[in-house]
């Protein structure tokens, strides 16, 4: 028998219904995308947020947020990093499965099986329709709700049960039957009165008006999740709880707030490394509740979304606070501010309007100590990494590091390095404030260190150090520095690329493929074919990258 907490209106379960693309608005019916009509019949028992904003028009950054509660341009520096490294940030199916829930996912999309349901765990096969395989792109909606009712129907109730359903509003017509279905299995089953049930969309999507349908988007080149309008970052949000006050709520929240309004919910008031990551979200009780304790905090904060991870190119920030909005393009510095409510559409960018000036300085403000606060916290994680990345790569005892990496990047590497036990630098060549003991080149070297130098260097070498490359992002200046080094009789013993992965091509895809692997170890246990159709896809991939 599971025993729920003593507190006041913990919940049993928490039920989590996301609806990949949804928005928080109808068109009237111009396309697939518009807010299922089903969302309306919660509004006697639920409290719709008018206003609330995802961390990132991207399924695979919402997602990482909702699991973590932190911000998605803080998880990863692209999404290799989120991918593989499971136990690196707080997660949020780890901390209830440490209060005794059981944690489970389904989700109808191949890439979030694969991307995200290992972080919270795979249905069984068993509960699976006949027919249905992994291998499939996309399982229906109705899949979803049979495997959800083979589930709920063979478990003991009384178990505390946190479930993931992502479902695809995508070429459903039936969406809001299907969603009323879902609804019927969870009440038949025991899963809805003493439940958090949250019903949101991981993002929205650009209104057709504007001309950004997919089949333009396709034929230009681009995707949906480059796009920060209000169409496409606004996302419907419905919450029960025991306490919850039905109706609308008009103050904005974000995706960052559900991660520790489940928690909250769930009775869960620490964790594991908890203050050890950055968390700007709060609880939304006070707002389900009505109760005016916090209001402010949720009136006088921005939220923001970002169309990229930390470390990719084509990333635009926005910075949402009641009706204004700023936005700010990482690759040119560009700067755009609109007025949402006097402008719906964002069609005209009032940036260079004096009297915005005020608020435009205040976000931007916001967004530079944010920005800040994101690359001292990357830096630093990315320079852990480092010393992991050396020790399961074998470098013990003395390193010649020969670094292209920034200056900031470089400055937590020499710190990370300096504290290892396992490592002992003996000399760094890269662009660094530092000054040690050991040889220092201080700027970047665009081509190969002086004689005297060298000569330092390849001692160090000959007396047992390990000569270590750390990548730059462009391929060419990496090859012409290693072609220099080697022309200069320097032997680089392991080279790592931006994440700080073995870099030599065809070894790096095959680790790369291995903890893909181990990362989708339940997929395959359940449907042993599956890894013959890795193989051939990882095969196939690696003949693309040779040419």
């Amino acid at each position: 028998m599971y025993m729920l907490s003593n507190a006041q209106n913990v919940t049993r379960h928490v039920i989590w219904i996301v609806t990949d693309s949804a928005r928080n608005f109808s068109t009237g019916g111009l396309d697939d995308r518009d807010r299922p009509e089903f969302y309306d019949s919660l509004l006697g028992e639920f409290t719709n947020f008018e206003n609330a904003v995802t961390s990132a028009p991207s399924s695979v950054m919402s997602g990482s947020c909702m699991l973590t509660g932190m911000n998605s341009y803080y998880i990863g520096r692209n999404y290799d990093d989120f991918r593989f490294e499971e136990g690196a940030f707080p997660n949020i199916a780890a901390i209830l499965s440490s209060k005794g829930y059981e944690t489970k996912g389904i989700f109808v999309a191949r890439e979030m099986r694969e991307k995200i349901a290992p972080f919270i765990g795979h249905l069984e096969r068993r509960y699976w329709p006949d027919g249905l395989s992994h291998a499939q792109r996309m399982w229906s909606n109705e899949d979803a709700n049979r495997m959800l009712n083979s589930f709920l129907g063979s478990r003991d109730a009384t178990q505390p049960l946190f479930l993931m359903l992502w479902n695809n509003i995508r070429h459903d017509d039936r969406i809001s039957d299907n969603l009323a279905e879902l609804m019927r299995i969870l009440k038949e089953h025991g899963y809805y009165e003493e439940s958090l049930v949250l019903f949101c969309a991981d993002h929205g999507y650009p209104h057709p008006r504007r001309g950004f349908t997919p089949e333009f988007l396709k034929r230009e080149g681009l995707t949906h999740d480059l796009m920060l309008g209000d169409d496409n970052i606004l996302i419907p949000l419905l919450v029960k709880t025991p306490d919850n006050k039905p109706g609308s709520v008009a103050t904005q929240v974000g995706t960052v707030d559900l991660f520790p309004t489940v928690l909250d919910y769930a009775g869960v008031t620490s964790y594991r490394a908890k203050e050890e990551f950055p968390q700007s979200g709060r609880s939304l009780r006070s707002l389900l509740t009505r109760s005016q304790e916090g209001q402010a905090f949720f009136d006088q904060r921005a939220i923001r979304c970002d169309c990229r991870f930390f470390g990719q190119t084509q990333r635009k920030t926005a910075l949402r606070l009641g009706r204004y909005k700023y936005v700010f393009s990482h690759d040119d510095g560009f700067e755009e501010f609109y007025d949402t409510v006097a402008d719906p559409s964002e069609g005209v960018s009032l940036f260079d309007r004096p009297e915005y000036a005020n608020k435009i300085a205040e976000l931007r403000a916001v967004f530079q100590t944010e920005e800040a606060k994101a690359s001292q916290f990357q830096q630093e994680y990315i320079a852990r990494k480092v010393v992991r990345s050396f020790a399961a790569a074998g470098l013990r005892g003395p390193l010649v590091v020969f670094s292209l990496q920034e200056q900031q990047m470089n400055d937590c590497v020499m710190t990370a390095l300096a504290s290892s036990t396992g490592q002992r630098l003996s000399a760094f060549v890269g662009d660094s404030s530092q000054t040690e003991s050991f040889i220092h080149v201080p700027e970047t070297i665009k081509a190969t260190p002086c004689a005297e130098i060298l000569a330092r260097l390849k001692a160090e070498i000959r007396s047992g150090a390990k000569a270590v490359f750390l990548s730059a992002p462009e391929e060419e200046t990496n090859k012409s520095y290693l072609r220099a080094l080697s022309e200069a009789g320097i032997r680089i013993h392991h080279s790592f690329d931006i994440n700080f992965q073995s870099s030599a091509q065809i070894e790096w895809g095959l680790a790369r493929y291995w903890r893909a692997l181990k990362n989708r170890k339940m997929l395959i246990i359940n449907e042993p074919k599956l890894a013959l159709t890795y193989a051939r896809e990882f095969v196939a991939r690696i003949r693309r990258k040779m040419g």
